[in-house]
């Protein structure tokens, strides 16, 4: 839902910087929506951990919620990124999706599924 959630966002981006502001707005709430409910399912995929260490819930809480916290720092290396490179806010975003995208193919390949334990 993260990817899914980057792709929306790239609608409204693209928009405004191509002068159809009036036209795409409207996507940037719901596209801000799918990120947000992305964001919370992975941070919520950290309690699976709690399988594994049933004596430790405190320290997969904060895991959980430090996951989740800790993307307000996003904007602020967005913003800098923009400043050091030039690049426009959607490139970023478009490459921020690439990377979601590569990141979940990876994880896809690699963790073992149920029927491998």
């Amino acid at each position: 839902t993260v990817v899914v959630g980057f792709l929306i966002l790239q609608i409204p981006l693209l928009g405004a910087a191509y002068g159809y502001d009036e036209q795409t707005s409207y996507v940037l709430t719901f596209g801000l929506c799918v990120l947000d409910a992305g964001s919370f399912l992975n941070s919520f995929c950290c309690f699976a951990i709690l399988w594994h260490f049933p004596d430790r819930q405190t320290f997969v809480v904060a895991i959980a919620q430090a996951s989740y916290n800790a993307t307000s720092l996003c904007p602020v290396l967005v913003s800098e990124v923009i400043r050091r490179t030039g690049l426009t806010l959607h490139l970023i975003f478009l490459a921020w999706t690439a990377l979601s995208g590569l990141a979940c193919l990876v994880c896809y390949l690699v963790i073992p599924d149920v029927a491998e334990y």
